[in-house]
């Protein structure tokens, strides 16, 4: 019997008929993207002007900052640091038998990794997720490009719709992921992929990969290819950037709350630019005088001075009462809620004005918005490397045993630290009882596995024997 996709009743219709690119989410997700490349709107209009060669010029006072950008990187560093520590299976020393330094699971997984560009990859999947909200990988058994390898592909999220059991909306029923691809003679067309769950009497619930195309600007899809994939596991893993109770896509970085508050602080600043411009170097003028008299007398072109031949005649500003110190206090008070609403201190962009010396606490009072903010997502771009590792190491084939295994992740610090006072604070802790297990895991360290590795450091260089031993003679026990 044919295998039927579990959700084709629902999605049929929705899959074979192109998606609308001018959705609500997908117009989202182009600003989203706009902010973070600096591609954001200007908020004072850009008007002509006449120079004194009589040369028109364009007078544009915008000043677009690139708050978006610094709110997904300085959380990309949080997250990531200088890279996640993967550790599988570590090696359980045994007392008195020398112990190899690596188990064979993680040495199978560093080839891997290394195949993959991991590092680099899981950056690259920390902005994308950041500035989307959601995280798609596609697992290849196999790519020329990894020599071999398992690939994973990090699919662009502003191309993928997931649609879900309508009763349960943590249950994928399929994966859509709609491209536009070139052919050998260059031309355009559109491609579809589908990944679907199916079921069918003789065979387990499993995925299926169905590849259509279709002509730029026709409606049709054409089935290409389909593929079965077997196994325990689907093909794709995604994960939200930060949770979201109530919807599949996660919360992203660069919320529509957080767009506008950049925008309000383009245009404020903007505003200041042009304050300046205007109001910043005093412009002279005449009165009964024409302008080529003014320009022979002055020595300034035309453009840079006022003549009025008539003497009845006036000119003036409609002056503002707010001074350019108010316009940039109302900026500053702006970039205080902006890095608020962000949860990215300013201390996290290395501003320390006015601060001083800064004790352990006070830098953890300081750091705790983004460190909140970075302990949701390491929950869940921990699982997201945690099931990744898992499933690279049973698509490679590699001789390793896949059954029961343990991934460890190791995150880089957060918060500055300050090693001289933590080591005085834990010396204190330990004269009151503090056991040196509790005191590793707070300095964030896995206790079992340091104990672990202290055993092997031991079992591969035991401690060389006294030469004084050999030089004192036995005591005598006569009298």
């Amino acid at each position: 019997m044919m295998a039927i996709p579990i959700g084709d009743l629902l999605t049929i219709s929705r899959a074979m008929v192109k998606r609308d690119s001018c959705t609500a989410r997908d117009l989202w997700l182009k600003q989203a993207w706009d902010a973070y490349e600096g591609n954001m709107e200007k908020p004072l209009e850009v008007y002509p002007e006449l120079n004194h060669k009589n040369q028109q010029r364009n007078i544009d006072d915008n000043v677009l900052l690139d708050f978006a950008a610094m709110v997904v990187d300085e959380g990309v560093n949080a997250l990531i640091g200088k890279g996640v520590q993967i550790g599988v299976n570590p090696i359980e020393a045994v007392e008195g038998e020398e112990s190899p330094d690596i188990s064979p699971a993680e040495l199978a997984w560093n080839k891997i990794a290394q195949a993959n560009q991991f590092d680099l990859l899981l950056h690259k999947t920390a902005i994308s997720g950041s500035v989307t909200g959601h995280v798609y990988w596609k697992l290849l058994p196999s790519s020329s490009i990894t020599g071999g390898y398992p690939r994973i592909v990090n699919w662009d999220t502003a191309n993928v719709i997931t649609l879900t059991n309508p009763d349960d909306k943590d249950e994928v029923w399929e994966y859509q992921h709609q491209w536009i691809s070139t052919d050998d003679e260059g031309k355009s067309f559109d491609r579809l992929e589908r990944i679907c769950r199916v079921q069918s009497e003789d065979i387990d619930e499993h995925w299926q990969i169905l590849n259509y195309r279709s002509d730029t600007g026709k409606q049709k899809w054409e089935l290409i290819d389909s593929v079965d994939w077997t196994g325990t596991f689907g093909p794709i893993l995604d994960i939200q950037n930060l949770p979201d109770p109530r919807n599949y896509y996660g919360v992203s970085d660069l919320k529509p709350t957080i767009l506008d508050l950049a925008h309000a602080i383009n245009r404020i600043a903007s505003i200041i630019n042009r304050v300046a411009r205007l109001n910043g170097f005093p412009r002279m003028y005449g009165v009964a005088v024409t302008p080529e008299q003014l320009k022979s007398v002055s020595g300034l072109p035309s453009d840079r001075v006022f003549a009025f031949p008539n003497e009845q005649a006036r000119l003036e500003y409609l002056e503002l009462q707010a001074s350019i110190q108010q316009l940039i206090e109302v900026y500053d008070k702006w970039v205080s809620a902006f890095h608020a609403q962000s949860k990215v201190p300013e201390i996290v962009t290395g501003k320390i004005d006015k601060l001083g010396p800064l004790s352990g606490l006070a830098m953890q009072i300081l750091y705790a918005p983004i460190e909140m903010k970075t302990f949701l997502k390491r929950l869940t771009y921990g699982i997201l490397i945690k099931e990744a590792v898992r499933r690279l190491l049973i698509l490679s084939e590699l001789p390793v045993n896949t059954e029961d295994l343990k991934v460890d992740l190791h995150w880089s610090s957060i918060v500055p630290r300050n090693i001289k006072e933590e080591a005085e604070s834990n010396l204190l802790k330990q004269d009151i009882g503090v056991s040196t297990d509790t005191l590793l895991e707070e300095m964030g360290y896995d206790a079992e596995e340091e104990s672990q590795k202290r055993e092997i450091e031991k079992a591969n260089n035991p401690p060389a024997p006294n030469p004084f031993d050999r030089m004192i003679p036995p005591t005598s026990n006569a009298v």
